[in-house]
């Protein structure tokens, strides 16, 4: 017996009201238990399926998963929200691959995504059924498996950390690899709808440190050849590096590509530290590392001096514009210049731009992308913390402060 859940963020009825149709049709309606729809309470819904609706206003995804299965006594349960759409048979063929793999704890299936232009990507996942270890050296895995569209079995997927609020469900799979078995059911398929281009990456890149916490560098980094143990360690931290920058937690890599540099002193981890102290608008600390000294030649030093140089002189000319009041004029030379420089200034600029104009929200979200990026900075903090209070984020903040710093 399965349970069907559904998170409803964004009150999409038309994706609610297909998703309930393709389960209306499934040949697994006899196995069909309860469904919870949790969240928003959708309007217009037209179905003779028994439906729980859970009005619950809050957007943490872990919150409302966690209140679904307080509901839910099945074996399993699907999750589906009001952003990923079914295909015809995609409940038929996971419940067929979880009478197979009854061992299966989390059986997934493809993924096609869909931006806010209604551009499409297919996404085709491998099956780490056996050696799910295997994904933790991606430290990407939201980019393995999708988050809806999975049969997940009761017993050992629960407990949401509501700390996750974005990331939860990925969260709970780093922290349990070494219980949960992972099946992709590979005919399948669910459709993710893009609704906000707008990523917390501050929840990826925690989860990232707190792994870290949990498994051994060596069982992570299973593939790189530790017999040259510093070498090792100095490849495993930049490449943790390499995927907090990613996720723009520049503050932390910096952390890795450190120890890295003391691990096995190189000029590729010395670069990306570089770099990581330049996004965060730290110019004069990305210098003192530009010398012969730390290994570099004179034209590195030449390149790189230029680079920052030049990225010191954007800032100082759009925060004078800003001062100026030419708002529409950096708007103009912004576009150009995040073509070669996006880093945590140029986002607490357009948040400054952006409050002027009234927009508190975008303005917001400048603030926070660049404080993800550079939490030390008074100024960047500050901004965050009068647009959270006009927005009502003060406590989104507090904890986006603890996520990235402690």
């Amino acid at each position: 017996m399965f349970s069907v859940a559904i998170l409803n963020l964004y009150n999409d009825n038309q994706k609610l009201q297909k998703n309930l149709d393709i389960i209306q049709e499934s040949m697994e309606i006899d196995n069909l238990d309860k469904i919870v729809i949790v969240g928003k309470k959708p309007e217009d819904i037209n179905t003779e399926l028994d439906v729980e609706y859970l009005e619950i206003n809050s957007d943490n995804k872990a919150f409302l998963r966690n209140k679904a299965l307080e509901k839910i006594d099945s074996e399993y349960t699907l999750w589906l929200s009001d952003f990923s759409e079914l295909d015809d048979f995609t409940i038929d063929e996971l419940v067929e691959v979880a009478n197979e793999y009854k061992d299966a704890d989390i059986i997934y299936p493809n993924s096609v995504y869909k931006n806010l232009q209604g551009d499409k990507s297919i996404n085709m996942y491998p099956d780490f059924y056996g050696r799910e270890k295997d994904i933790l050296q991606t430290l990407s895995i939201e980019n393995f498996l999708p988050e809806f569209g999975v049969l997940t079995k009761n017993q050992t997927v629960k407990d949401f950390n509501e700390d996750f609020d974005d990331f939860e469900f990925y969260e709970k799979i780093y922290k349990n690899l070494n219980n949960l078995k992972l099946k992709c059911s590979d005919i399948s398929f669910i459709t993710i709808n893009e609704k906000d281009s707008f990523i917390d990456t501050s929840y990826r890149a925690k989860a990232i440190r707190d792994l870290l916490e949990i498994y051994d560098l060596k069982e992570i980094f299973k593939n790189i050849n530790w017999e040259d143990e510093n070498s090792a360690l100095a490849t495993a931290y930049t490449i943790i590096g390499d995927r907090l920058s990613n996720y723009y937690d520049f503050f932390n890599a910096t952390e890795f590509y450190r120890k890295a540099l003391l691990s096995f002193h190189n000029k590729h981890t010395l670069k990306q530290l570089i770099k990581a102290y330049v996004y965060m608008g730290l110019f004069d600390k990305a210098k003192e590392l530009v010398s012969q000294e730390q290994g570099l030649n004179q034209d590195e030093i030449k390149a790189i001096t230029q680079e920052i140089s030049q990225a010191e002189q954007i800032i100082n000319l759009l925060e004078k514009s800003v001062l100026e009041n030419k708002l529409d004029d950096v708007l103009s030379m912004i576009n150009e210049v995040i073509q070669y420089y996006k880093g945590a200034m140029i986002y607490n600029i357009l948040g400054v731009i952006f409050y002027y104009k009234q927009d508190l929200i975008n303005s917001y979200r400048f603030f926070h992308k660049a404080f993800t990026m550079n939490p030390i900075d008074e100024d960047i903090l500050r901004n965050l913390v009068d647009l959270a209070k006009l927005t009502g984020n003060e406590e989104k903040v507090k904890k986006l402060v603890k996520r990235l710093i402690g």
